[in-house]
């Protein structure tokens, strides 16, 4: 019943249909399956064929947890991590967090390896240890994540948690790089299609290369990343995947790097707690936005890109900026910072960020 609900949400050999792909996860999660309970959790959280309730989406994800089902304890610690959907703590509660962090990593989940470890460093939830963080970062770097590679050479270069050694530092920041010792562009870093995108997409670190950013052309994905998160390295190239196909070339990618000193006036007036979140301007005007690793969503964005820039006549720059300004107006704006705990690794939709579970 799970498969059947996978296909239904996919649209694997039928069409996509969410509300029935809730139905079959929802049978499937009421007999105790814990990859459908997981799934129904997903959908809970980002309105997928039912209404959002993020109280739900715990509910449903808490079961899964509680069998040891390790995505699901991975997404606890994130809910636990923002203070979203947990009855009895609506303010986020690091200590849960890092907990299920823990069980999901003890079972060698590589996300949960690498957010212990980033609690270990920061003190999130539990003493700040930079020997154990380093030894986190290592296990999941060794697992292959290449974000926990790149702090496994950051630590050595530094000493931190670990002695000194410039080689390792560099073997390692070889690995977060591919192994194979030359300049290719990282994950998060390849651009798409024949619209002056081949490259790097570039990254924009101030409001104003923002604002010229997404008035240069008539359509532009905003892609809000940071370079601790897993998920944000894993999207990047299914979305290079996505837009190469030929039929994209006019749609021009830009990155914003949320840890960049000016651009946390971007993140409060787009709301932005969860990555990656990707906005979609047509003309100056932001039509839609998806967050996490959920590709059908993007799919469906970039569809409502497309059907409103056929509906609308291409505007100029100065009534773009202008509508920009109105849309911004209209944004609700964080009342704390947006991504209460940055440090952590994926700390951001990350019932968003996992693919559904067959």
């Amino acid at each position: 019943m799970n498969l059947v609900g996978v296909s239904y949400q996919r649209g694997l050999g039928t069409a996509v249909d969410l509300k029935e792909a809730v139905r079959w996860y929802r049978q499937a999660a009421e007999q105790g399956l814990d990859r459908a309970q997981s799934n129904l959790a997903l959908c809970f959280d980002r309105g997928d064929g039912v209404d959002q309730d993020h109280k739900m989406a715990f509910e449903w994800c808490l079961r899964a947890a509680l069998q040891g089902y390790a995505p699901a304890q991975f997404n606890l610690g994130i809910m636990y991590s923002l203070g979203q959907g947990v009855p009895s703590a609506p303010d986020p509660d690091l200590e849960q967090a890092f907990r299920w962090f823990l069980q999901a990593a003890q079972r060698g989940y590589n996300d949960g390896m690498l957010n212990v470890g980033v609690c270990y460093e920061q003190g999130h939830g539990v003493t700040k240890h930079t020997g154990k963080a380093f030894e986190w970062f290592l296990r999941a770097a060794e697992g292959g994540n290449t974000d926990a590679a790149m702090k496994v050479a950051e630590m050595y270069a530094q000493g931190v948690g670990v002695v000194k050694d410039l080689g390792e530092s560099r073997k390692w920041m070889l690995r977060a790089r591919g192994e194979d010792g030359d300049s290719s562009p990282r994950p998060g870093d390849f651009g798409s299609g024949p619209n002056g995108n081949t490259g790097l997409w570039p990254v924009l670190k101030t409001v104003q290369e923002f604002d010229e950013g997404i008035t240069a052309h008539r359509l532009v994905i905003v892609y809000f990343f940071a370079s601790w998160c897993a998920v944000c390295s894993e999207l990047l190239p299914e979305l290079k995947t996505l837009l190469a196909d030929g039929q994209h070339d006019d749609i021009h990618v830009v990155r914003v790097d949320v840890d960049a000193v000016d651009t946390k006036d971007l993140i409060a007036r787009y709301d932005v707690r969860m990555l990656p979140c990707l906005l979609y301007v047509c003309g100056g005007t932001v039509i839609a936005s998806s967050k996490g690793k959920h590709l059908a969503r993007v799919r469906e964005c970039i569809r409502a890109l497309r059907d409103h820039a056929a509906q609308h006549p291409v505007a100029s720059a100065q009534t773009a900026a202008s509508t920009l300004a109105s849309d911004t107006q209209s944004e609700p704006s964080a009342p704390s910072p947006p991504i209460a705990v940055g440090s952590i690794a994926a700390s951001v939709d990350a019932l968003a960020m996992r693919e559904f579970a067959k």
